[in-house]
Formats: C-alpha cells, structure tokens, sequence
C-alpha cells in the first residue's frame, strides 16, 4: 500500500461527503477493534483517521451504530489514515452508507428520482 493520491476530481467515480462533526465508526481488521473518526465517505469507499497504526490486513469490517456492518479492503494508507474500497456496493451496502450520509449531513437529500 502506498501513501494516499493527490485529489484529483476527474478520477472519482462517486461524490464524498465530510461529516459536519466528528462521527466514528469501528474498524476490526483480525481481532482488533480500533474506533476511527470519518474524514469522507462514499457510496464507494470511506477515508478514516485512526488514532493507532493499522496493520496490514486484506480486508477489514467496518461497523456503525446507524448503518451496520459492510465488508472493505484498505487501498491506502499513510501514517494517521487510511482508504478504504468498498466491497462491490449493493443495496444493502447503499442503505447503511444513506443511514450514515443523514448523520454526516442531516440536511441532505437522499431522495432517488
């Protein structure tokens, strides 16, 4: 894993959203549990700031009282961060990320038309 990539817009394939205050969601990668803060998340992939270093790990699970539990794979990670990629979202995946999103941003709107 390498250090995250400078933002580039053109290569998003989703929006982020950056919570308006601090939210956390549970990082297990083997038996470790580690409480992480969200920076940005997606309905592809979700950008935490750890408190300890992770270690390597294939792939994690990520756990949040609103949205539940979904399955990741770290893309990045520098020292305090880490990227995480989604598991091929399906609909469960995109209604634990709304749950989350309505915390993040509580004026949001997440009507599909």
């Amino acid at each position: 894993m390498t250090t995250p990539p400078k933002d580039d817009p053109d290569r998003r394939c989703s929006s982020r959203l950056a919570p308006d205050s601090p939210t956390t969601i549970t990082l297990s990668a083997g038996d470790r549990r580690y409480d992480c803060k969200i920076e940005n998340i997606s309905l592809t992939g979700i950008k935490l700031r750890l408190v300890s270093k992770l270690p390597a790990a294939d792939t994690v699970e990520l756990e949040h009282r609103a949205g539940g539990r979904f399955q990741g794979t770290p893309v990045w990670r520098s020292r305090d961060a880490v990227g995480i990629a989604f598991q091929r979202p399906e609909r469960r995946l995109e209604r634990a990320l709304q749950c989350i999103s309505i915390l993040v941003n509580p004026d949001l709107d997440l009507t599909v038309y």
